[in-house]
């Protein structure tokens, strides 16, 4: 009786795969969104690509010679605390697509899944020129200002995007490589950057002036970037630039720092 009771139910792996997809909308705990990828082969397959649309996850500063690290996860302060030795005394960025980027005084950069544990190593920080002259403390805390990514660390066209200079007040450049990359590939232009942005698979930089650029060829030997649009009248270099993508248009705001 009970074989037969079984066997009237539809095997849930088999379910439809737009059916999962309006199930999988209605769920709001990002832990479950995660469990349901890894009940089954066919589930996964259906869901390892849906973009997981939560509120930016907070990663709350650590406690001193601590391994836990607490993450406010929704709009209701639900604490997510984990214990992940993986990030002790690691400088971490955050990214929309659930990985953390982290440089430890080792100088070695690596790319840090904080639910699933997983991990990718990224070239070494000492691939840069002149990395030698500073203390790993320094470079830890000072050589990168900003780190994002073009997609999800597990697609092939992955591109991970830095901003980076030698100090808390030196001007700014970009570099960016691939997960398999065993260097960074340095773009050198003639502006100092202040922020950069990936849009609509683009990036785009804006430099301390309020130049905007869009950076072209990154698959080619010799990226190239291009002016995209001339800084805007009432802004000028003492500003503080941002780009931002508001709501579907890519927005430059100036903060007055003074």
């Amino acid at each position: 009786m009970k074989a037969e009771l079984l066997e009237s139910f539809a095997s849930w792996s088999n379910i439809i795969g737009d059916i999962l997809r309006c199930i999988v909308d209605k769920i709001h705990s990002i832990q479950d969104r995660v469990r349901m990828g890894v009940v089954c082969r066919s589930w996964h397959a259906l869901l390892k690509d849906e973009k997981i649309d939560f509120p930016i996850c907070l990663m709350l500063a650590a406690k001193e010679n601590s391994d836990r690290r607490c993450f406010n996860i929704d709009a209701k302060k639900i604490i997510l605390e984990l214990d992940l030795p993986e990030i002790r005394e690691r400088r971490c960025w955050g990214t929309p697509f659930g990985w953390l980027v982290t440089l430890g005084l080792d100088g070695e950069i690596r790319l840090f899944n904080p639910l699933s544990r997983a991990s990718l190593s990224l070239p070494s920080m000492h691939t840069f020129n002149h990395i030698a002259c500073y203390t790993p403390e320094y470079s830890r805390l000072y050589l990168i200002d900003k780190v994002l990514l073009s997609s999800s660390p597990t697609s092939p066209d992955a591109i991970i995007m830095i901003i980076w200079g030698f100090g808390m007040y030196a001007d700014k450049t970009l570099a960016f490589a691939k997960p398999d990359d065993q260097e960074w590939t340095q773009i050198f232009c003639d502006y100092a950057l202040a922020d950069v942005i990936c849009f609509n698979g683009n990036f785009f930089a804006a430099c301390v002036e309020g130049r905007l650029f869009i950076w072209e060829d990154l698959n080619r030997p010799s990226p190239k970037f291009v002016e995209f649009a001339p800084p805007p009248p009432t802004i000028h270099r003492g500003h503080k630039k941002y780009i931002v993508d508001l709501s579907g248009d890519l927005c430059m705001i100036a903060r007055d720092v003074h």
